[in-house]
């Protein structure tokens, strides 16, 4: 039975950026790419016009580089199966940090882009701040205060297309004010992150 499409306008917006910044290659089915031309997007904004959002994406971009020998992105094996298409490996284990990407990510954007975009800025989120040494309650938080903050843009962004989002939205509880919901916890956080 063939998958029902949603949040089209999204990828869309991705494939329109790509092609203007001359990233064809970030949609070329292979996983790793694909999350390069995602913090691209995100970092950018022109699409998401969130300062808080583009320093991240930007940052894990920087990191992510081949070459900087700061942040891996690995593929997952085939026999893995997640809810979520990113994990952020290291944030609660001793071991070195890195973006571990399901093989599956190019399709899952295809169907819906909201979950992987949402699931990227969360553990984008979890993996800047395991870097900054903070405890795991504060790296939670602040990945589900990132990941609702997203989804604020991607709807801010589908009510500007006149574009209703699609699906069942997830409910982030008592962060869906998104980094406001953090107060002041967050903004005095970000003024002592080394990593800008």
């Amino acid at each position: 039975m063939a998958e029902t499409k949603k949040n089209q306008f999204l990828l869309e917006e991705l494939y329109n950026h790509l092609s203007k910044s001359k990233q064809q290659e970030g949609l070329s089915g292979d996983p790793i790419e694909t999350t390069r031309a995602m913090l691209h997007f995100c970092a950018s904004p022109d699409q998401i016009p969130n300062q808080e959002i583009n320093r991240l994406a930007s940052v894990m971009d920087l990191m992510t580089t081949p070459g900087s020998n700061q942040i891996d992105i690995r593929v997952a094996t085939e026999s893995e199966t997640r809810d979520q298409p990113f994990k952020a490996i290291g944030v609660s284990i001793p071991t070195d940090p890195y973006f571990e990407v399901e093989p599956l990510l190019p399709h899952r954007l295809q169907v819906d882009p909201l979950p992987p975009f949402l699931s990227l800025i969360g553990e984008a989120s979890a993996l800047r701040d395991k870097l900054s040494g903070n405890s795991l309650k504060d790296i939670i938080r602040r990945s589900q205060a990132f990941q609702s903050e997203m989804l604020h843009e991607i709807d801010c962004l589908a009510r500007r297309l006149k574009t209703p989002l699609e699906g069942s939205l997830p409910n982030f509880g008592r962060y869906q004010s998104g980094l406001a919901s953090l107060g002041l916890d967050f903004r005095e956080y970000t003024k002592r992150l080394l990593i800008n």
